[in-house]
């Protein structure tokens, strides 16, 4: 993996930011990196092009606020992580639902026949 950043400009939907990535040398894709262990980071080779263009002191303020962006302890950044693969998880083994009607069936919820008016 190859630590990158980049400032990315302001557009109609962000205003600018800089990306911290890394990218991984062997299919060139490009990878969030907040959730990694801490450790990871220390290995990682830098882009030359960031080396060019950033100072060593953003490189590294860049990347403790990357680093940082979860939460202060590993463990809290890890628990949290967790907690998006349960999430993912329960999101794919979810029943799918063709329409409306078999949703609100699925709840037992009245139908138009069934619901009182005063």
């Amino acid at each position: 993996m190859r630590l990158m950043i980049e400032y990315v400009p302001k557009d109609d939907e962000f205003g600018g930011y800089w990306d911290v990535s890394a990218q991984d040398l062997e299919d060139l894709e490009f990878y969030a990196i907040e959730f990694r262990p801490w450790e990871d980071w220390l290995g990682m080779e830098i882009d030359p092009e960031t080396l060019k263009t950033i100072s060593s002191l953003d490189i590294i303020c860049h990347c403790l606020w990357e680093m940082t962006f979860i939460g202060y302890e590993q463990d809290e950044i890890q628990k949290q992580w967790q907690e998006i693969l349960r999430t993912k998880n329960e999101v794919a083994d979810a029943k799918r639902l063709e329409s409306w009607e078999e949703f609100l069936q699925e709840l037992d919820w009245p139908g138009d026949d069934d619901v009182q008016t005063d």
